[in-house]
């Protein structure tokens, strides 16, 4: 992943809330303008078309421009996913963690929600998959 690609993925939150500003300003401005354009009196311009496309296309940006969540969770829960040695150790590396956070710190973690647990269970799933890469690529070398 370039450098380019995590900049813009960082980038993603400021980019739909500068699209909702736009669209919160634009739309009302747009449409009060053609609201006044269309009524009897013929003195007052017609709103230009570039002010509806920037509120049209601001609107939709903020609807469909996914956050920086949401696109971290669209390209590495996919990885996390696909990898062999989750697939065939997180049930176990699951029991592991939780047995560990309780016998460390029962009162703790007796308060811990179960997206918590599985939270912590997955940091030390992580650091167990980046232990087996390293060794992996040690055994490679030789």
């Amino acid at each position: 992943m370039s450098p380019w690609v995590v900049y813009l993925w960082l980038q993603a939150d400021k980019w739909g809330s500068m699209a909702s500003m736009v669209a919160l300003f634009a739309t009302p401005i747009y449409v009060v303008w053609l609201g006044f354009s269309l009524s009897d009196d013929d003195d007052f311009p017609r709103p230009p078309l570039v002010l509806g496309a920037v509120a049209a296309l601001a609107i939709l940006v903020s609807a469909l421009l996914p956050s920086s969540r949401t696109i971290a969770a669209m390209c590495v829960l996919p990885r996390i996913a696909e990898s062999k040695v989750i697939q065939a150790d997180l049930p176990e590396l699951y029991d592991m963690a939780i047995g560990a956070g309780l016998a460390a710190n029962p009162e703790v973690t007796g308060r811990m929600t179960a997206r918590q647990l599985a939270h912590e269970a997955l940091i030390i799933v992580l650091a167990c998959h980046d232990e087996t890469d390293s060794e992996l690529d040690k055994e490679g070398e030789a």
